[in-house]
Parts: structure tokens; sequence; C-alpha cells
């Protein structure tokens, strides 16, 4: 799964933007939202649903920016009621759009983009991704005479 991440976000690099690198940064986790008593802190600011992008996350702990982030919905949860359990992704036009993914789909976005999941506080099964950043560099090599 991280590594048919990796390629598609290759693929789109290569495709969108068509800039040399020679250097792929990449990191990726398993995110686990439990059914029963969900913390995820991030999500609710002031009982507001708080977005993150993860060149700001990643900005904020000093590694590299994310060309692309991508997502593998391994499980969702059950028993959605109205926007339970969507991925709201903010559009360049300032407007929320949301979209319910299903088992084994796989959301690509750039990295900029700001979004979060909404709870589904009545679900019995836990909301399950592999989950990724990728981060293109062209690093400039130096000849030496040493």
């Amino acid at each position: 799964i991280i590594k048919k991440g990796i390629d598609v976000c290759t693929t789109l690099f290569n495709e969108n933007m068509k800039l040399s690198f020679n250097k792929v940064n990449t990191d990726a986790w398993i995110n686990v939202v439990r059914a029963k008593n969900p913390k995820q802190p991030n999500f609710l600011q002031d009982n507001e649903i708080e977005m993150h992008s993860h060149t700001d996350l990643n900005k904020k702990n000093k590694v590299f920016r994310p060309d692309y982030t991508y997502v593998h919905y391994v499980q969702m949860p059950n028993n959605l009621e109205g926007n339970d359990g969507v991925l709201y992704i903010e559009g360049m036009n300032g407007v929320i759009y949301n979209i319910l993914p299903k088992e084994n789909d796989i959301i690509i976005m750039e990295g900029y983009v700001p979004h979060v999941p909404a709870s589904a506080r009545k679900s019995t099964k836990d909301r399950i991704v592999i989950a990724g950043n990728v981060g293109f560099e062209m690093i400039k090599k130096t000849n030496s005479l040493i």
C-alpha cells in the first residue's frame, strides 16, 4: 500500500509538475480512530472542526515539505448518519467539500490542501487508514577535486 501510494504520487508529480528530481522523501503511518471513545484532539477546536495540511505539520516538525499526501482506507466506520465519516477538504476557493471514502479507496491530494476526517460517534467499527507524504527534491550535486 505504501509503495503504491509513493508510485502514484511520483506519477502525478511527473505528469503535473514536469520538474526534475533526484531525491524522494517519504513518511507513512497507520491511523486508527477507535469506534468507542475516539480521541483525536486535532479534529476539534472550540467545537469546530480544525483542518490541517501536511505541509504545515511537516514544517512545524521540521521535516521535508510534502508535495502529496495519500490516504488508503483499510476500514471505514459503520452506522453513519449525515456527514459522519466523511473527509472534509478545503478547496482553493475556500469552499469546503466532502467525500465519503469506501474501504480500499485511496485519496491523493497536494500536501498543502487543508483537510480533516469527520467523527462517526455511533460506529462500532474503527476507522483505519494507511497514509503518507511524498516530497520531491532536486539536490544540487557539487563536483570536488578532493
